[in-house]
């Protein structure tokens, strides 16, 4: 088994990863997982201030949990699972490439989400996703607000009654009709925007 597969079947274990972030051409790593100690929310690493911890490398983020004063969540598993990583080549187990993100929104092309790839519209998602774990976790209302907005509740909509729920072709094209998707674009690019920015401004790099 290589050690990509190893370190994914370590990450399943626990619960825990390693998640890319790629800014301005460089990626760095976050640590994302559920918190088997309150309810298996999802939650990210972040600092005492609330800020998102973000590693140069994977290594980098290893050595920080295994510091017996670091803060962590559910401390006793990811420490687990940090030990458990040391002795293999750990990568990331997902990147968000926040500048294809940040390109494809400023690019308009989901002005028409039917014109949209697949793969660029769970791109999209996946990060909101992300940043949702990260705004339940502190309970931020600004981030919520931005989340649970129509538009990007719209976009969700459409991304799993497209890509993942089987739903019949005639009952889908009405779904897709009655969006009326254009008129509510605008404010889900700002608020795309706006969590990327947010994100950005709340991420501290720790070597």
């Amino acid at each position: 088994m290589k050690s990509g597969d190893i370190f994914d079947a370590i990450s399943g274990s626990y619960g825990k990863y390693f998640i890319g972030i790629r800014i301005s051409g460089l990626e760095k790593y976050i640590v994302w997982g559920e918190d088997s100690t309150d309810n298996r929310d999802d939650k990210i690493l972040l600092d005492q201030s609330n800020n998102v911890m973000v590693f140069e490398s994977i290594p980098n983020g290893l050595h920080y949990i295994l510091n017996p004063n670091a803060a962590l969540f559910d401390s006793q598993n990811i420490t687990d699972w940090a030990k458990a990583c040391l002795s293999i080549q750990p990568s990331s187990n997902y990147t968000h490439d926040l500048d294809s993100i940040v390109a494809k929104i400023h690019s308009d092309q989901f002005n028409w989400l039917s014109a949209c790839k697949r793969e660029d519209c769970w791109e999209i998602l996946n990060f909101i996703h992300l940043i949702s774990d990260y705004a339940y976790q502190i309970d931020d209302a600004y981030l919520l607000d931005l989340y649970q907005s129509e538009s990007v509740r719209l976009f969700s909509d459409y991304v799993y009654d497209n890509y993942f729920w089987t739903i019949p072709e005639e009952e889908l094209a009405t779904r897709n009709d009655q969006m009326a998707w254009e008129s509510h674009y605008p404010q889900f690019k700002q608020n795309v925007i706006d969590l990327i920015n947010t994100f950005r401004s709340r991420s501290v790099n720790y070597r």
